[in-house]
């Protein structure tokens, strides 16, 4: 496979678009026609992740943080960020990132799942996705052909309910003109078919999916149909997650049990370590700007990284016990995730991983 191959999954499971404004994701250095056989992943283009990406001949490397996040006007080796684009540019190694685009469609959902949190839901909601309902007249004949092409394509989905949709029979006609190639009827004569309407609910990520494999399916050589915009939205993505953990806990064992589940030699503990917690917000990576919405919830305890000493202190005034994790701690946990996906995705290519660690040592 090309590293457009690559990107093309990955841009579709964690959308670029839904990056913030000021992140930098998505293809940041390398040739899109370039084979990919061995693929690195670490949160960091370090340079020792560079390094271990050369011995291991990787010709990609993919990460959680951008390698460039501001703009460059100059690229030499005496810049140490610079010299990194230069050394992967030598080595033939594409670098790929999925920032805050993997925070909302993933990161929150995997670190809720690792905490085996129940009744979830989004901290901070912040992105939906418009609805639209899909009307198309076919042959009766040709109705279940269609309806199940439009419903492989995404559509019909209303909840935890698939292949949704609502048909009506009736009468269509048309007059096929001169150079045109009917499926039914003669070019000239007015035609009467007995169709049925079938219609349906789309997402808006995937509308033209839908509209396309409808259009190939049809027998039709003009399809009729109609596309409106639905009032709701669906597909609510976020940052951060609120649930119930597996049973009530003292902040103490929180601690510990989120040491566990994290594989992470320490955590640091803000409030009352006998104070019994039940509903619990986590936001891996730097949640500190965060804390103000996860007092407007019932979560008396916050998992996260990041917080400083008066960050601390001042949340446990306002009622909150914090358990910083730090940046590391949990975000490490992309690393397996983009692994399983790559795996699912290409057969034959040689996924390899950073070894997990914090960047510092604990002494």
């Amino acid at each position: 496979m090309k590293v457009k191959d690559i990107v093309k999954v990955l841009d579709q499971w964690c959308p670029p678009n839904l990056a913030y404004e000021w992140d930098n994701v998505g293809l940041l250095v390398g040739d899109r026609s370039q084979e990919v056989r061995k693929v690195y992943i670490s949160l960091d283009v370090t340079d020792q992740a560079i390094e271990m990406a050369k011995a291991a001949h990787a010709d990609m490397i993919i990460t959680h943080h951008p390698l460039l996040f501001q703009s460059v006007k100059k690229i030499h080796t005496d810049d140490f960020i610079t010299n990194r684009v230069i050394q992967l540019l030598k080595n033939d190694i594409a670098s790929y990132a999925m920032h805050t685009n993997y925070d909302i469609c993933r990161m929150a959902d995997v670190s809720g799942k690792y905490l085996e949190l129940t009744n979830q839901r989004s901290l901070e909601i912040e992105h939906t996705e418009k609805v639209y309902k899909v009307a198309v007249y076919v042959p009766v004949d040709h109705e279940e052909e269609v309806a199940k092409g439009m419903a492989d394509a995404g559509a019909g989905a209303i909840g935890e309910y698939s292949d949704c949709s609502f048909r009506i029979q009736g009468e269509g006609t048309f007059k096929p003109l001169p150079g045109t190639h009917p499926f039914i009827g003669t070019i000239g004569e007015m035609e009467r078919v007995n169709e049925v309407k079938i219609e349906t609910v789309v997402s808006e990520s995937n509308l033209n999916k839908v509209l396309e494999t409808m259009v190939n399916i049809h027998p039709y050589e003009e399809p009729a149909y109609d596309v409106y915009e639905l009032k709701k939205e669906v597909n609510p993505k976020g940052i951060g997650k609120i649930g119930q953990l597996p049973k009530k806990m003292t902040l103490k064992d929180t601690a510990l049990y989120v040491k566990e589940k994290f594989s992470l030699e320490s955590v640091r503990v803000y409030g009352n370590l006998d104070e019994i917690l039940e509903t619990v917000a986590i936001l891996p990576g730097s949640g500190k700007s965060y804390i103000d919405s996860v007092l407007r919830t019932k979560a008396t305890g916050y998992i996260t990284g990041d917080i400083t000493h008066h960050d601390g202190i001042d949340a446990v005034a306002r009622g909150l016990n914090i358990i910083d994790a730090g940046h590391y701690g949990i975000e490490h946990i992309f690393i397996e995730d983009v692994k399983n996906k790559l795996m699912e995705s290409f057969e034959g290519l040689e996924v390899l991983t950073e070894k997990i660690s914090h960047p510092f040592q604990v002494l």
